[in-house]
């Protein structure tokens, strides 16, 4: 029986890559690389901010460097929320959460409490699992300690994500997972969840 259903954030509950694809092009070309071009930031979505750096940048090993570049991109994620967009399913979080446990399940840090707060979707979630908390997706960490937060098994659970690294992760915890993406109707969830 289903008890609980695990959501990513960006690219599920939020439409977020236009933002991000601005916000890494702006804090690379304030360090004075050049733009990287959104088609190759697109192909990055998903993972850790730190990783797609030191992706975009192969040539850069100055670990200090990378460092400083990554701190840049906290401040500059949070600018990016004011474009983001909320996705459908959005819309039916209260619903599913009357009937099953709720978890967010996110690469982003601490900017995903400043995601959900934006759009007032705090109260949605019985459990926020973030990469502050476990090792980024595609390891099963984040998933496991969610459903452990929510207290089901993974055999209990489904997940949503809409990138690789969301499929990998959900299938190496044991859970159910579906890739849809910021524009998946409510229809397809409200039939799958039966809400």
């Amino acid at each position: 029986m289903l008890k609980a259903v695990l959501f990513d954030l960006d690219g599920v509950i939020v439409d977020s890559e236009p933002g991000v694809a601005k916000m890494f092009q702006r804090v690379i070309s304030e360090f004075g690389f050049p733009k990287p071009k959104e088609a190759e930031i697109h192909s990055h979505f998903g993972k850790p901010a730190d990783e797609t750096i030191r992706l975009l940048l192969p040539e850069v090993k100055d670990r200090e460097l990378l460092a400083r570049m990554h701190e840049r991109t906290v401040t500059a994620t949070l600018e990016t929320i004011p474009y983001m967009r909320l996705a459908p399913v959005a819309g039916l979080l209260p619903r599913i959460k009357e009937s099953h446990k709720v978890a967010l399940v996110t690469n982003r840090r601490a900017s995903a409490y400043n995601v959900l707060a934006h759009f007032a979707l705090t109260n949605c979630f019985d459990a926020v699992v973030t990469h502050f908390d476990a090792p980024a997706k595609p390891a099963p960490d984040m998933i496991r300690l969610a459903l452990g937060r929510l207290g089901v098994l993974h055999k209990q659970a489904v997940y949503f994500g809409d990138q690789q690294v969301d499929l990998l992760a959900g299938n190496a915890a044991g859970v159910k997972t579906y890739l849809v993406g910021p524009r998946t109707k409510e229809d397809f969830y409200s039939k799958l969840l039966l809400v």
